[in-house]
C-alpha cells in the first residue's frame, strides 16, 4: 500500500522549493501585465495554486520558472476575456450622453478676402506690417523678428494686438468698415523725358526774353 501521506509532504516540499525560487521572478512579470501590485500579487498567487493542483503533470529535468511562466499567462488571458465579457455585459450610457454641439465655423470663413484686405489696409502700420509677414507671406516669428529688427516677443504680442483689431473690424457694420476704409490715392500720369526737356527749354527761352524786355535803368 502507498503512502499517501509521505507522497504528498513530498510533493508540497519539492513545490514550496521551486514556488520561493521562481516567486520574485514571476511577481516582476505579473507587475508588467498588470495595473497594481495588487493584482499583480493575486495572479501569481492563483499561478501557484494552479501549478499545485496540476504538478503531476510537470516533468523533473525540465526548467519549472518556464512552466510556471506559461501556466501564469494563460491565467491572465482567461482575466482578461472575463473582463471583456463584464464590459460588455454592462448596460451601455453611451446614449445618455448628451449630442456634441455643432463646430462653429472660424472667423476668417465667413468673410470674402476684399473684406479681409480693406480691415488689413485699416490696421496702423506696425500691426498691418507683421500680420501681413505672417499671414500672407507665412513668415515665423523669427524670420519677422530679424526683418523688422524688432524681439520675437514683441512679434507675438502685435500679433495679438493685430488679430484682435481684425476682429474687431470685420465683425463691425459693413457701413462701418465703408466709411472709415482710407480713399486710394491715385498718381497723375508720368510726364515723358523729351516733353519735360521741351519745356524746361521753353522755360529758359521764356525768361531770357523777359530779361531782355526789361527797362534798362539810366546812368546818373
Amino acid at each position: 500500500m502507498v503512502d499517501t501521506t509521505a507522497t504528498s509532504s513530498k510533493v508540497s516540499t519539492v513545490f514550496r522549493s521551486i514556488a520561493l525560487e521562481a516567486q520574485p521572478y514571476l511577481l516582476r512579470r505579473a507587475s508588467s501585465l498588470e495595473r497594481s501590485h495588487a493584482r499583480a500579487w493575486d495572479l501569481v498567487q492563483d499561478t501557484f495554486e494552479r501549478a499545485l493542483s496540476h504538478f503531476h503533470q510537470f516533468r523533473p529535468g525540465t526548467n519549472p520558472r518556464a512552466w510556471l511562466l506559461s501556466i501564469m499567462t494563460n491565467l491572465f488571458i482567461d482575466r482578461c476575456r472575463l473582463r471583456s465579457r463584464e464590459l460588455l455585459s454592462e448596460p451601455s450610457t453611451f446614449s445618455e450622453l448628451p449630442a456634441p454641439k455643432p463646430e462653429t465655423p472660424a472667423l476668417w470663413r465667413s468673410f470674402e478676402l476684399d473684406d479681409i484686405t480693406v480691415a488689413l489696409r485699416r490696421l496702423p502700420p506696425p500691426f498691418q506690417t507683421v500680420l501681413d509677414l505672417h499671414l500672407t507671406r507665412r513668415c515665423s516669428y523669427a524670420e519677422i523678428a530679424r526683418h523688422l529688427g524688432i524681439p520675437c516677443n514683441t512679434v507675438g504680442t502685435r500679433l495679438n494686438r493685430a488679430r484682435k483689431m481684425m476682429r474687431a473690424l470685420l465683425t463691425a457694420p459693413p457701413s462701418s468698415l465703408q466709411a472709415r476704409t482710407p480713399p486710394t490715392r491715385t498718381r497723375a500720369p508720368a510726364t515723358p523725358p523729351a516733353a519735360r526737356r521741351a519745356a524746361a527749354a521753353k522755360t529758359a527761352r521764356d525768361r531770357d526774353v523777359s530779361r531782355n524786355h526789361a527797362p534798362r535803368k539810366l546812368a546818373a
